[in-house]
């Protein structure tokens, strides 16, 4: 490493804060570790195998880690191949609320997003309000009815939520 000045400053240990592609794919893990720079975090292999959400979920599984269930969309399939993988996973569990309407999730969560299926909310645009627990209107989305679809208890599901999620508490 060089300073302003391109003097070579010495280090200790390497600590990538990086995001995505060429950064936590496994790429600057695998160059640190040829250039045999000690690393603070996940090494080569590890990065790269949980870029790869369907295949990190499918191993930690096999060692006995509970592991969300899923559905995994891959480009070229039909849309009917599509809209029965969503209709499955509909059948299986989490709805939001949007504009006080349920509405299932699709696809795989991931980190703080996820995907909804909104056929039916023909107003529904950007920037309206998703309902994760709580109410939105008419409708309620208790924690013990999420938590009891992740097949955990209350507590551990509330724990669960990132510190990025808003919480809105409101008055009974």
């Amino acid at each position: 490493m060089l300073d302003k000045d391109r003097t070579c400053l010495g280090f200790d240990a390497a600590f990538p804060m990086l995001h995505g592609k060429n950064g936590e794919d496994g790429t600057l893990q695998g160059l640190l570790e040829l250039a045999d720079i000690p690393l603070i975090g996940c090494g080569c292999l590890a990065s790269a195998l949980c870029m790869d959400k369907d295949r990190a979920h499918k191993l930690a599984s096999l060692a006995g880690v509970r592991v969300p269930r899923g559905q995994v969309f891959r480009r070229g399939a039909s849309a009917k191949e599509l809209a029965e993988a969503a209709r499955q996973l509909a059948q299986k569990g989490g709805e939001v609320l949007i504009g006080g309407r349920r509405c299932p999730m699709v696809g795989r969560m991931c980190m703080d997003q996820l995907l909804a299926d909104v056929t039916d909310l023909p107003a529904v645009k950007a920037g309206d309000t998703v309902t994760i627990l709580g109410r939105d209107g008419m409708e309620t989305i208790p924690a013990e009815e999420a938590a009891e679809k992740c097949e955990t208890i209350t507590n551990e599901l509330l724990a669960r939520l990132g510190p990025r999620l808003p919480l809105i508490p409101v008055e009974a």
